[in-house]
């Protein structure tokens, strides 16, 4: 099951809790969602413990996943069909000529040893397959069709869960959107030193970062500068062109040194016509035009609060 990372949780989980005074029904929606989130992940976790308990693989000392390599060719068909059921199966051996999980043939003289003791009929390959299939029925592909339904229909859950929580997190953002319509400096700093977001590369549009300078406060000293794959780059929420990009976060940087990589001494071959580079990490910054030649000159700068520290 996916599992988003604990640092946007903890964001969500804080932008629920502020909006528990003016929205009470949206921010108890979502920790109710996220409640129910838990609940549903116990049910996973119970289930596959229930399926270990019950299993005689677990009196065995079996460590998942089995392997099959060195094994004979039916062997090797039949455990084909319980990786195509979603079931992990190791075929091959690892990097250092070891197995990966626990080995058939020793799985089999395992349980075989038990049922001698316990006076039984030997375990023959094909049900030792059928115990570890029974073993594994919590996998994230076999739940669904479990035995039992109230852990059958965990997956269908956790699957609308996910959905109604995606939806509740960008009814809250929209809230705090209208909050705050304009780039605040204080927000900015939080996502890019406490969090430690901004880390992003983009290659924007020469003419839509002139443009975009162009509409922001030319009083102020410094802009927001955002970038993501969904919204593109941002310049205090302005949209800029852009050519190609990846990472994600903000970062406030100053005015004079957006408009820096647009003059004529940071001219790339491709004079003014290339897109311009820009480089945000959580401590410093860089900039240059890209033009067509990958090693056109930089510059770094500071951030716009690491330099209004040392004035």
């Amino acid at each position: 099951m996916d599992k988003p990372s604990s640092d946007n949780s903890k964001l969500y989980d804080s932008l629920a809790r502020g909006l528990l005074r003016d929205r009470p029904d949206l921010g108890r929606q979502y920790l109710a969602l996220c409640r129910r989130r838990g609940v549903l992940r116990r049910g996973v976790k119970e289930a596959h413990l229930r399926a270990v308990h019950q299993s005689p693989l677990s009196d065995v000392n079996f460590r998942a996943p089995l392997s099959v390599a060195g094994c004979s060719s039916l062997a090797v068909v039949r455990a084909e069909g319980l990786a195509l059921e979603g079931v992990p199966v190791a075929f091959e051996l690892d990097g250092r000529g070891r197995h990966r999980g626990t080995p058939l043939g020793a799985l089999l003289r395992r349980l075989n040893r038990l049922a001698q003791l316990a006076r039984l009929e030997p375990v023959t390959e094909e049900e030792a397959l059928k115990l570890y299939r029974a073993y594994m029925a919590a996998c994230p592909r076999l739940l669904a069709s479990h035995p039992l339904r109230r852990y059958a229909v965990l997956p269908r859950l956790l699957g609308r869960c996910r959905r109604e929580i995606s939806a509740v997190r960008e009814r809250m953002l929209a809230v705090y959107a209208e909050r705050d319509p304009g780039p605040s400096l204080e927000t900015a700093l939080a996502a890019s030193c406490v969090l430690g977001t901004s880390r992003f590369m983009v290659l924007a549009d020469r003419q839509g970062l002139a443009d975009a300078l162009a509409v922001a406060d030319l009083g102020r000293e410094s802009v927001v500068v955002a970038y993501c794959r969904r919204a593109g780059l941002r310049l205090n929420k302005v949209p800029v062109a852009t050519v190609w990009g990846r990472g994600k976060g903000m970062a406030v940087l100053r005015i004079d040194d957006l408009a820096s990589l647009l003059s004529s001494p940071y001219d790339g071959p491709a004079g003014n016509d290339g897109p311009v580079g820009i480089e945000c990490l959580p401590e410093t910054w860089r900039g240059w035009p890209a033009g067509r030649d990958p090693h056109a000159p930089g510059k770094s700068f500071r951030y716009y609060e690491a330099a209004a520290d040392h004035r």
